[in-house]
């Protein structure tokens, strides 16, 4: 599929979003960015869920890849427990919400490239109008997902093998979130034997056709999104994705809740 093209299913689900989702009107995707490669390294205490150094969210962000490595080495030298890790760049954190256009989203299938867009368009949605009170990015990441996912389902409702393609993919967020939950759910157990626990998840995650090797820093990283991911998709995984708009508000005080 040349650029001409892939650039035109791209903006073709933006508009729908628009259209018929209820989005606010914007100019995402329409300005090109070069997204790169972002490097992280995800770091924790080897006994509790928590970062290891006090006040950090228990990640850093490094432009260059040798450096993230390094920090994790010295992390680890340190007796923490770190995890380093790298993810393409599909979005651009803009002060509007908007979202440009990324070269690596352009390299994606369709599939994966309509979700992008749903999950962006969620995003800006929120931000345009201001809801969740300090940006709560858990809720919201739980909730745009949903929203992805319900968005698509519609959007292919008659392409037979995409939607099956969505719906495996659906299947294999869900397992592998119940995975890490019970995990997490173990680990912040008062009193909890957390190298025996990460044993037990090390032992199991070849069932799940997990590669990497799972400690405390991937279990914490996991531990911000895991529970509203697992939340959201038993409330509205099966709703209208013009409801989730609509009642924003309303389906995050029934996460809060649940």
């Amino acid at each position: 599929m040349n650029l001409e093209r892939r650039t035109e299913f791209i903006l073709g689900v933006k508009q729908y979003a628009i259209d018929e989702l209820g989005i606010p009107d914007n100019d995402s995707f329409l300005e090109m960015y070069p997204g790169g490669k972002v490097h992280a390294v995800y770091h924790a205490l080897p006994n509790r869920l928590e970062p290891a150094i006090k006040k950090d969210p228990g990640c850093q962000i490094f432009d260059d890849e040798q450096e993230a490595r390094e920090f994790a080495r010295s992390m680890r030298k340190e007796g923490y427990h770190a995890m380093y890790t790298t993810f393409c760049s599909y979005s651009k954190n803009e002060k509007n919400g908007e979202a440009p256009l990324t070269t690596n989203l352009l390299k994606e299938d369709r599939v994966y490239q309509s979700y992008i867009i749903f999950h962006e368009m969620f995003h800006l949605h929120c931000t345009v109008n201001k809801i969740v009170s300090n940006r709560r990015l858990d809720l919201e990441e739980a909730l745009a997902d949903t929203f992805a996912y319900c968005s698509q389902r519609e959007y292919f409702a008659d392409d037979t093998v995409r939607f099956k393609q969505i719906k495996t993919r659906r299947d294999r967020v869900r397992e592998l979130n119940d995975f890490y939950a019970k995990y997490i759910a173990l680990l912040r157990e008062k009193g909890a034997d957390t190298e025996k626990i990460l044993a037990r998840a090390n032992k199991e995650q070849h069932r799940h056709k997990i590669k990497h090797r799972l400690n405390m820093a991937f279990f914490l990283r996991e531990s911000f999104y895991a529970p509203y991911y697992g939340r959201a998709m038993d409330l509205f995984d099966h709703s209208d994705p013009r409801d989730l708009v609509a009642n924003t508000r309303e389906c995050y005080r029934q996460m809060l809740e649940k």
